[in-house]
């Protein structure tokens, strides 16, 4: 079942979801998009650095706060679809976006008092819930209205507003460390992202557009793509978040300077954002089970090249292989989720939900691989879960060879 969508008119003629999705409206989705994105980049990729560098956090440590982080993100995620539809009109979708920014400004009641350790932690806590608040309504005005060429094209410039911006949010980090407090400074530039993004939350929608009721049927294969995709989708974040987790120490050890270490990092995100913008505009991939096999190998190759490689530049080529895995991975599993799911807010929520676990598997995974086995059982403990979920993947496309060869 969809979020409510209200269809009485007003008296003006017009219907109640506002406006229909323009031009303005999608300006105002992707400067929403990237600015967010900013705090999307902090608080999964960089607040690791920060923990390790300011506050000299173990990596168990800096992975128990991704851990903790990522059960609120699962949580409020999962949420997200059944509040719109309880509401019943009484909340739009628009007003969830205001609550989502009202959690990203709140730190800025500790700054004054509370320790930058403090603020930090209780920031990443509010940014988690802000975060999966706003994704899942985002990507339901991004979908709305859409079908077909449309949609992925509308998907692919979205991802490519927010991959940016996670991009270089985590290469301008760098030069933060040469700082004394640098967790007040992210925290600071945390609250300023949703104070702006509060300024121009008037000029959306109250309600993404509706799905069109004469949209084309999804393709029989999109199901079963869908399906291993969302199987991917989760596996590919508990990568990203035991690599987040370990990039700070691993880059350390190969004796990079800290104030290069996070534009470094960022080397996968850019691969990630270029080769979305090449699927964005392609349409050769949708639709083919190639395309899942080629973000599985990415993934897990990439992971295993940065966690092993004895040279910054063998490190650079694992990530991105990284890169290019993930766009994949994660430009399928939405544009498949929107496609069956009728480009839904709940549809939205189930693909954060499964980003979230993913976020919470990662840390623990990880933790427990360098409790059995140090530095080299951490990656190690991670690759062995990526190789027990093939076997859940690869079910799907095994059925639907059979109803093919059965056809």
């Amino acid at each position: 079942m969809g979020y409510y969508h209200p269809t009485m008119t007003n008296r003006a003629g017009t219907m109640a979801h506002d406006r229909p999705s323009t031009v303005g409206g999608t300006t105002v989705l992707l400067v929403l998009t990237f600015l967010n994105s900013v705090g999307t980049s902090v608080l999964w990729n960089g607040m690791s650095f920060v923990f390790k560098h300011q506050f000299h956090y173990p990596e168990w440590k800096t992975m128990m706060v991704y851990v903790v982080t990522a059960i609120v993100y699962v949580s409020a995620a999962s949420a997200a679809g059944p509040l719109l539809s309880r509401s019943r009109g009484r909340l739009s979708a628009r007003g969830l976006i205001g609550i989502a920014f009202a959690f990203e400004i709140a730190p800025i009641t500790l700054l004054p008092w509370a320790s930058p350790e403090t603020t930090l932690l209780v920031a990443a806590v509010t940014a988690s819930i802000a975060g999966a608040l706003l994704w899942p309504v985002m990507e339901a005005y991004v979908a709305g209205g859409k079908h077909g060429h449309a949609m992925r094209k509308s998907i692919g410039v979205w991802c490519i507003a927010w991959m940016s911006a996670v991009t270089l949010t985590l290469i301008a980090m760098g030069p933060l460390f040469a700082l004394e407090n640098i967790a007040g400074a992210t925290v600071t530039g945390i609250v300023l992202v949703g104070a702006v993004s509060l300024l121009l939350l008037g000029l959306l929608p109250r309600h993404p557009a509706p799905h069109p009721h004469d949209a084309e049927v999804a393709p029989p294969a999109y199901k079963p793509l869908l399906d291993s995709a969302r199987i991917l989708l989760p596996v590919s974040y508990v990568l990203v978040s035991a690599m987040a987790a370990m990039l700070p120490y691993t880059l350390s050890a190969l004796a990079l300077p800290d104030t290069w270490q996070t534009p470094l990092a960022a080397t996968w995100l850019g691969v990630r954002t270029f080769a979305t913008g090449i699927l964005a505009f392609t349409h050769g991939w949708h639709g083919r089970w190639g395309a899942i096999g080629i973000a599985a190998l990415g993934l897990v190759g990439g992971f295993a090249i940065v966690s092993f490689g004895p040279t910054v530049p063998v490190v650079l080529a694992g990530l991105a292989c990284f890169g290019l895995g993930h766009a994949i991975a994660y430009y399928a599993a939405l544009y498949y989720a929107m496609r069956v799911g009728s480009a839904g807010v709940e549809a939205g929520g189930t693909h954060e939900a499964l980003i979230g676990a993913g976020y919470v598997a990662g840390p623990l995974v990880a933790a427990g691989g360098v409790a059995m086995g140090g530095s080299v059982g951490m990656p190690t403990a991670v690759l062995a879960l990526c190789v027990i979920s093939g076997i859940p993947a690869l079910r799907p496309f095994i059925r639907w060879r059979r109803t093919q060869a059965l056809g």
